[in-house]
Formats: C-alpha cells, sequence, structure tokens
C-alpha cells in the first residue's frame, strides 16, 4: 500500500508515525506514574452519583494528555513538511519559506489544542455515561492510555506537518462555529437569539467560552494575513507591486483583527463607552473588509485577474443582499446577519491568498527567488534600503 504513496506522504506517514509512537510512550509513562496498581482504574467519574470518587481514572489522565501532547506535536510539527507537498510548485517553495513564522506557529498550536481538548473533554463525558462506574484491570488502563495518546500525537502531527492555508481557514471557521455553539449550550438565556452575537458575551453563563473564542478567530485571521502580507512584500521586492499598496493592507487587515478583537474586549450594553468601543470594533472590521472586496483592483493594480475582481463584488452584493433581508423583510433576524456576513469574509481572505500564489506561481523562478533574498534581509538593512 505505501508504494501507491508519493514521496510526501511516505515522509508525512513515517514522521507521524515516530511522533505517534513517542507520544504513546509518553502515555504509558503516565499511566504507569499515575494508575493505583492495587485495584482495577475507573475508566471515568460515575454519573449516577452525586459524590465523585477519590483517585485518578482514565479519563482524566487521557484528557490532560491530549492537551499536552497536542500543543507539543503542533508547535514541533508546524509546516515542517508542508514545501514538499506535492502541489507546491518550485517557485512556491521558494516564496513561502518565510511563512513559517513563530507567531502563526504559537497562534496555530495553542487554538488547535483548546478545540482538541473541548472534543476530549466532551467524549470522556459520554465514555462516563455510556459505562458507568466502569473499572478495568490496570494492564487495561495502560493499554487504553497508550494507544489513545499515541493517536492524538500521529494525527494531530500528520495535520500540523503539512498545514496549509486551507487547514487554518476550516480550523478558524471550526473555532467560530465551536465557540459559538458552545456560547449557546452554557447561556442562562435560552431566546439569546434575538438580539445579537454580542449578547453572548454580556452573558454570564457563556461570556468567557464566547469571548476567547472570538479573539482566538480574531488572532487566527490576523495570521492568515500574515501569509497573504508575508507573499506580497516578495511581490513588492520583484518590483510586481508598489510599497504603499502592501502597507495600506496590512494597515487594514491589523485594524480589521484588533477591531474584532475589541468585539470581545468590550461588552456590548455593559456601559456608554464599552458600547461605543464594541460597536467601532465590528463596524471597523467590516469597513475594512468592505473597501477590500470592492478596492483591491486599485489597491493592487495588474496582479489579480478578473475572477477575483468578480468575486470581490459578488461577495459585496451577498452581503448588501443579506443586509436588505435583516433591514426590509426580518426574513433573517441580526444573528443571522453576523454569522452569514462573517462565512463571506472569511471565505474572502482565503480566495485572497490563493489568487496571490496563483500569481506568483506565473512568476519567473529566478526572479522570486532574488526577490526571497531581499524580503528576508535583517530588518535595519531593509530600512537603510528605504531611509533617504
Amino acid at each position: 500500500m505505501q508504494d501507491l504513496l508519493t514521496d510526501f506522504e511516505k515522509k508525512r506517514l513515517n514522521y507521524a508515525s515516530r511522533l505517534g509512537f513517542l507520544t504513546g510512550i509518553i502515555g504509558f509513562i503516565s499511566a504507569f506514574l499515575f494508575y493505583d496498581r492495587s485495584e482495577p482504574v475507573l475508566l471515568f467519574f460515575d454519573f449516577s452519583e452525586a459524590s465523585r470518587p477519590n483517585g485518578i481514572n482514565i479519563g482524566i489522565v487521557c484528557f490532560v494528555l491530549t492537551a499536552a501532547v497536542t500543543l507539543a506535536c503542533s508547535l514541533v510539527s508546524y509546516k515542517m513538511l508542508s514545501l514538499e507537498a506535492d502541489h507546491i510548485t518550485p517557485i512556491e517553495k521558494i516564496a513561502l519559506k518565510g511563512r513559517q513564522n513563530f507567531v502563526a506557529r504559537i497562534t496555530v498550536s495553542m487554538v488547535t489544542t483548546a478545540i482538541l481538548t473541548a472534543f476530549a473533554w466532551f467524549f470522556w463525558i459520554i465514555v462516563g455515561l455510556m459505562f458507568t462506574n466502569l473499572r478495568v484491570p490496570f494492564v487495561n488502563a495502560l493499554l487504553i492510555t497508550t494507544v489513545y495518546t499515541g493517536a492524538i500525537g500521529f494525527y494531530v502531527s500528520r495535520w500540523s506537518v503539512a498545514l496549509t492555508t486551507e487547514n487554518v481557514t476550516w480550523l478558524t471557521i471550526a473555532t467560530f462555529v465551536l465557540g459559538l455553539l458552545g456560547s449557546i449550550l452554557l447561556t442562562d438565556d435560552p431566546e439569546w437569539w434575538r438580539v445579537s452575537l454580542s449578547y453572548l458575551g454580556a452573558d454570564t453563563g457563556s461570556d468567557s467560552l464566547f469571548r476567547w473564542s472570538i479573539i482566538s478567530v480574531s488572532i487566527l485571521m490576523l495570521s492568515l494575513w500574515r501569509d497573504l502580507i508575508n507573499t506580497l512584500n516578495i511581490l513588492v521586492e520583484a518590483g510586481k507591486v508598489k510599497r504603499w499598496s502592501v502597507t495600506a493592507l496590512a494597515f487594514g487587515a491589523t485594524v480589521a483583527s484588533i477591531g474584532l478583537i475589541g468585539v470581545a474586549v468590550f461588552t456590548s450594553g455593559a456601559s456608554p463607552f464599552q458600547s461605543f468601543m464594541h460597536n467601532l470594533g465590528v463596524q471597523s472590521a467590516a469597513i475594512i473588509f468592505t473597501i477590500g472586496m470592492l478596492g483591491i483592483r486599485w489597491l493592487i493594480p495588474n496582479i489579480y485577474n478578473e475572477n477575483f475582481i468578480r468575486l470581490g463584488y459578488w461577495y459585496f452584493a451577498l452581503c448588501m443582499l443579506f443586509v436588505i433581508l435583516y433591514q426590509f423583510t426580518r426574513m433573517i433576524n441580526f444573528v443571522g446577519l453576523e454569522v452569514l456576513s462573517f462565512m463571506v469574509f472569511t471565505g474572502w481572505i482565503y480566495y485572497f491568498n490563493e489568487y496571490t500564489l496563483l500569481y506568483v506561481r506565473q512568476q519567473d523562478i529566478s526572479e522570486i527567488e532574488r526577490a526571497v533574498e531581499q524580503a528576508n534581509r535583517p530588518l535595519w538593512e531593509q530600512l537603510q534600503a528605504v531611509m533617504p
């Protein structure tokens, strides 16, 4: 079967297998140290009783190991083999070298850890409800923990080692959806949807989860913007894009991301100042995205083909349709407007990245290679080049 795999997939499989084996050993050692060998080990809490039994159970150990293994593997594996993927062209490999930065690595790794840890918590709760008060022999507990930890290490490494912009985009969407669903489950007001998504950030039951979800989404979107800006900087050095265009885009992306973070930091309705800052963050992000969708033809001319230009117009038309449906027909409420607009904006950022890379792939490889060397110069050298 391995003969059917490409060289890249073989490397990816071998790398993930080695880390999976290593994390399995870590799980075995953890289980050996923490489980009580004198009696059977509890699978998970007994939900039939109000009191919880003392001692460490398999679910708790595996839950903690999920967080530790996911964070470690994603940090170590982040985009390690992504430049060797079969669909990556030689010129793209050169252009993408500067995109494996530490900030993006920390951001994606922490969000991945949070999501997978939440899944692990729900998984072990379901296991506890299905097999109430089940206890297994010590050897079985060792095996369960070892296999579980090894599987987490294998799949996290396999995902992180070949990370793409598309993966980060889907991670952003998953973070938003899971954070929203979790906040809905935790809210004290079952009719929160009559107000807005921001109401979940003010509700005492859901405020913490909602706020951190929005902050995570904002930082992930900023990582997508960083990928795009890094690629455009290479085109600046190659003389294909004006410096002021990329500077303006970077400024707008930063403001939009900070605006979304402001939605989480400032609570709507808490005070006049907080409401003003909350609304300012939302409006700033929406205006900047709108300007980008409509004005990319003039902001960065002669780079993007007509398909992407028209896509921006269509996305803007969709947003206007959502506004009309909300404002005049009431077919959707404000929550629907917010969710649909988020989907449109995230989709546009993804295609922005993809069409930028499409242009890079069409360039002369030696020209791009020289431009990458210029773009990766030390900061002080770059400043000397632009100073009079």
